[in-house]
């Protein structure tokens, strides 16, 4: 048992609070060392076996190999037996064979190096199992001492000081080596083999010379083809010292750090190198874009989709299947030719095994969570299968056979995020099943009903009672029983080119006040929105009364979305842009129904979405005309649109100076003096650069005063035009802003706020100073009007910040503000600090004018 290490109790604090940042390096390094060391384990077992093996054959031969090394005693002694016997049979003194029996033994060249070898092998051999034996007692080691700790702390300092340790004395090197010795020590015993055969015979020996050499080549082929080949699966010890080797030799030839045939190495490395090591040239290889890459990434797929065995192992398929094609910038295409080849595939059908998994998840044996999550996977699979396919249309020649019915059956589901996928996926479906059949019948004059309306395509009368009674809005009358909609023979290209505005008008009526916005429905809105050029009466008749009921809903319920995108936004967006393209069709049916739904839209994205691809001028003349004809009830809403839609820079819609006269004519609001000063001002912003004579005319017409001096002389054109935003501020202030109702008085100092903004920092003439300093004398005069409008502290603060009063320098102006001041900063509240701190810099300021104290 190891001891602990004693707990510091002067621990710093700081080190305690890290533990758990040091807890997630433990899990990580566990993970990759324990990897690390059981391979080290497994390859040293292998080598130990082997090298065992190999080293009691070798000493077999050795047993036999060595004894030639030495004199045969065997043979001596039979030799002087056989003196002795010829002695005794001749009976006579023979030359004596005792200086030959004597002389001095010298083995053979060949039983030298045969021996010499073998014993080197012999060596090798055992050298390589101890070297084996030590690393698998160090990797044990390595391992107990970082899981004999427990502060995280100390433990993952112990992990990176000991791994960090291999690496600085070179146990990976090592390990390499161990496996080379064994490699040398067998092919010293075929080396060994062919001397000792040589002594019996020398064409017995030419076998082992010829397996030796055939080793020998093909060990030096296999060393130097990962160095050409960074996918080969074969390699030895001696691999990387070669590549590196290699590498040196090229860099020193051309002089430049990077590696032949290879780009510099964009992968990060934990100590500076100029060179990539093998493991890093496989990897930027694999990843590295060409052909073959493509081709490999295919049979990839191709093998994992057949080999998927159960609906658990699909389902993971199925879920990573919509980021291939489909991502937050929109389509992918990197994948399609694989998507292609899956979708084709007579043996995958793997459209048919999405749906087979969808119906799974009605078996009743799934978890709740587990099953919501594969029917919005299946779901969203077939929704990115169906766009891939559609987004292709009308060169796309082939469509795989879809079961609408499937996707149908989940659109009154009982979950609000599985309706949002299944409404996006059936619709998208729908409209492939429907134009899928004739993709290039465009201009055909004859096309069947079956055709637009395949079996189990449409979705019949009946699922529609189903979608209306989430969706807020009488869907059923419109879609299937419009009473007012001519009805156009099938036989005739209009009524085919209709099926398009079908499809996309029954989703958007569908997804209009869904609690939560189909998946991807911009997306799927421009994939089936038809793009003919022209619209059909039947299809602006469908447009205008889907227009109009997404609209015309209570106030209430559309403000309630919030400033955030809204499917609504998205489709009283597309239906304009549509119903723009022929201008005749922007009617007072279209007005009211942008009227009624921007009026009680809160300002955000998501009216700029819906706004954004309405041409302004259209959308300006539109509402010029409805607020024209007389619009009863909704004139307010529609001054509150105007209003909105040129306070916004730049303008959302452009207004002529007509406008004007129709804004005068209609009957009076509190938005009026805002609608009539910001639309003053876009005028006279937007004639900047017309000629002196028609900035006269112009700013005549909009009733702006002309400042004159004491001789009545007028004033530059260009200097008039710079004048003329803060003469629009003036008028606008001297109406009656005693506004009744908060939203009002938040539209006035809106509107204060822009006409301020557009004013020049600069001297304005002494009469609208003054006009401007009676106004603000008046509001501070009678705080019961205006107590609860923000306009005081938003002029306040403007004053503040145009360079403290720089536009007044007429000294009754300064003063009049100064004592309307002064009045004011002496009622705030003392939790006013900073509204009080503006409000005495600017008296401060007011006090220090030139000549102030003289005129006092």
């Amino acid at each position: 048992m190891g001891q602990s290490l004693p707990c510091d109790p002067k621990a710093d604090r700081d080190e305690l609070a890290s533990a758990k940042l040091w807890a997630v390096y433990i899990s990580e390094a566990e993970k990759y060392d324990k990897a690390l060391v059981e391979g080290w384990r497994s390859d040293m077992e292998g080598l130990l076996i082997f090298a065992g093996l190999f080293s009691a054959t070798l000493t077999a031969f050795l047993v036999e190999s060595y004894k030639t090394l030495t004199p045969d005693q065997g043979a001596i002694t039979i030799a002087l037996l056989a003196q002795i016997s010829r002695q005794l049979e001749f009976n006579s003194t023979m030359p004596s064979a005792q200086s030959s029996m004597t002389a001095p033994f010298t083995p053979t060249p060949a039983s030298f190096a045969c021996n010499t070898l073998w014993f080197l092998s012999l060596g090798l051999s055992l050298s390589c199992a101890l070297m084996a034996t030590l690393v698998e007692q160090w990797s044990r080691e390595f391992v107990q001492r970082t899981e004999r700790l427990e502060s995280p702390v100390i433990r993952a300092r112990v992990f990176s000081y000991l791994y960090f340790g291999l690496q600085r004395f070179g146990m990976h090197k090592i390990v390499d080596f161990i496996p080379l010795l064994l490699h040398m020590s067998l092919l010293l015993f075929l080396a060994g083999l062919i001397p000792f055969l040589h002594l019996i015979n020398t064409l017995l020996a030419a076998l082992p010379a010829a397996l030796l050499a055939v080793i020998t080549m093909t060990y030096i082929y296999l060393t130097v083809l990962p160095i050409f080949c960074s996918d080969s699966p074969y390699r030895t010890p001696l691999s990387n010292a070669v590549w590196h080797i290699f590498q040196a030799f090229h860099l020193a030839l051309r002089k430049q750090k990077q590696p032949i045939l290879r780009e510099k190495s964009q992968i990060a490395h934990d100590s500076p190198r100029d060179t990539l090591t093998m493991v890093e040239a496989m990897v930027l290889d694999a990843g590295a874009d060409s052909s073959g890459r493509a081709q490999r990434d295919r049979r990839a797929v191709l093998w994992t989709v057949r080999s998927l065995a159960d609906n658990n192992e699909l389902e993971s398929f199925v879920d990573a299947l919509p980021d291939i094609m489909w991502g937050p910038h929109g389509r992918r295409r990197l994948y399609d030719q694989t998507i292609e080849i899956l979708l084709a595939g007579q043996d995958i059908q793997l459209v048919a095994r999405i749906e087979g998994l969808l119906r799974s998840c009605d078996s009743g044996l799934m978890e709740p969570n587990a099953e919501t999550r594969r029917r919005i996977s299946c779901i969203k699979a077939l929704w990115t299968i169906a766009y891939f396919l559609a987004s292709d249309h009308p060169a796309r020649t082939w469509f795989p056979v879809f079961d609408a019915q499937i996707l149908a059956s989940h659109l009154n589901h009982s979950n609000p995020l599985v309706r949002s996928y299944s409404i996006s996926a059936y619709s998208l479906v729908q409209w492939i099943v429907r134009t899928a059949h004739a993709p290039y019948m465009w201009s055909a004059a004859d096309i069947s009903p079956s055709v637009l309306e395949p079996p189990g395509s449409l979705l019949t009368a009946e699922h529609e009672p189903e979608a209306a009674q989430y969706s807020g809005v009488d869907l059923v009358n419109i879609a299937y029983h419009p009473t007012d909609l001519p009805q156009a023979s099938p036989h005739t290209t209009e009524s085919f080119q209709d099926t398009g505005y079908d499809s996309l008008l029954d989703y958007m009526r569908r997804s209009a006040y869904l609690p939560e916005i189909p998946y991807e429905f911009e997306a799927t809105c421009q994939i089936i929105r038809p793009y003919h050029g022209w619209i059909s009466p039947r299809a602006e008749m469908k447009l205008k009364a889907t227009l109009s009921i997404v609209a015309d809903q209570p106030a209430s319920t559309i403000k309630a979305l919030g400033p955030q995108v809204h499917q609504i936004d998205i489709i009283v967006g597309t239906i304009f842009s549509i119903l723009q393209s022929a201008p005749g069709c922007l009617n007072a049916q279209v007005g009211r129904a942008m009227v009624k739904y921007m009026a009680p839209r809160a300002k955000g994205p998501g009216l700029l979405r819906a706004l954004r691809c309405c041409d302004p001028t259209l959308l300006g003349s539109l509402l010029t005309n409805y607020l024209a004809g007389g619009v009863g009830n909704l004139t307010q809403n529609t001054l509150y649109s105007i209003w909105l839609l040129s306070a916004n820079r730049p303008p959302l819609a452009v207004f002529e100076e007509g406008v004007l006269s129709i804004v005068y004519a209609a009957p009076q609001f509190s938005i009026t003096p805002s609608v009539i000063a910001v639309l003053k001002s876009n005028l006279v912003m937007d004639t900047s650069k017309a000629p002196p004579e028609q900035l006269h005319l112009l700013m005549d017409r909009l009733q702006i005063s002309n400042p004159t001096s004491e001789m009545d002389i007028r004033v530059d054109a260009t200097e008039r035009w710079k004048q003329a935003t803060f003469a629009i501020l003036i008028k606008f202030l001297e109406h009656d802003l005693a506004l009744p109702d908060p939203t009002a008085k938040r539209r006035a100092t809106d509107t204060f706020r822009l006409l301020a903004r557009r004013c020049a920092r600069r001297a304005v003439p002494s009469s609208l100073q003054l006009r401007f300093a009676t106004w603000f004398q008046h509001v501070i005069d009678h705080p019961a009007l205006y107590s609860q409008c923000d306009m005081i502290v938003t002029v306040i603060d403007w004053l503040y910040n145009s360079t403290l009063c720089e536009p007044f320098d007429d000294l009754d102006a300064r003063r009049m503000i100064r004592t309307a001041l002064t009045t004011y900063a002496a009622t705030l509240p003392l939790q006013s600090d900073a509204l009080r701190s503006r409000a005495a810099t600017l008296l401060l300021t007011l006090d220090l004018a030139p000549r102030m104290e003289n005129h006092e």
